[in-house]
């Protein structure tokens, strides 16, 4: 870019090239339609990075699901805690999954380069891929224990919704409160680790 801009100034303004001088703008017009080309492939190839990952998306559809539920039922002490789960998906777990997605994605790239490796390349030993390996089966566990979870909570607030007795609704939102705050401080700390 730089380069380009500075030939077309020094095309223009130096003796030297005097003969191209009347051509000066051509210069100038070629390298900022080069760099317009760059910037959009560019993109496009930082838009083609972006992780795909089948729990995260199954999880930001339950998240959807959930919230759509939420404005169904009519009791003003469950929509509070419907409201106060979408936060806590959006800015806790939905973003613990996608930081564990990326990572679990890295290191399946690895562990394939590992298991396959490239002409010359070494080979790690048999214990330290297993340890990896291991790692990769932990992690998918995490994150399917999340979807799992939230896929389960989607299954419970469909139940609410079709209930009618605000005695039971009561005790079985406490109860699946405890329960959910059980499960959550066990994958926090299951991601934390």
């Amino acid at each position: 870019g730089a380069l380009g801009y500075g030939s077309a100034i020094g095309v223009k303004i130096l003796p030297l090239f005097a003969p191209y001088a009347a051509a000066w703008y051509w210069l100038l017009i070629l390298t900022g339609f080069c760099q317009s080309i760059l910037a959009l492939h560019e993109s496009h190839r930082l838009k083609g990075t972006a992780l795909k990952d089948p729990f995260v998306e199954e999880l930001t559809k339950l998240r959807g699901k959930i919230a759509a539920r939420g404005e169904k039922i009519s009791m003003p002490a469950m929509q509070m805690e419907i409201s106060q789960l979408i936060r806590q998906l959006d800015q806790e777990l939905l973003p613990r999954l996608t930081a564990l997605a990326v990572r679990h994605h890295h290191l399946g790239e690895e562990l394939a380069a590992h298991q396959n490796p490239r002409h010359g390349r070494i080979k790690p030993s048999p214990p330290v891929l297993r340890e990896l390996q291991q790692l990769y089966n932990r992690q998918e566990a995490v994150m399917k224990g999340m979807v799992q979870e939230v896929a389960d909570i989607d299954a419970t607030l469909t139940g609410f919704t079709q209930e009618d007795d605000e005695t039971y609704l009561v005790a079985a939102m406490q109860a699946w409160k405890k329960n959910l705050g059980t499960r959550w401080d066990t994958l926090k700390e299951l991601l934390e680790s």
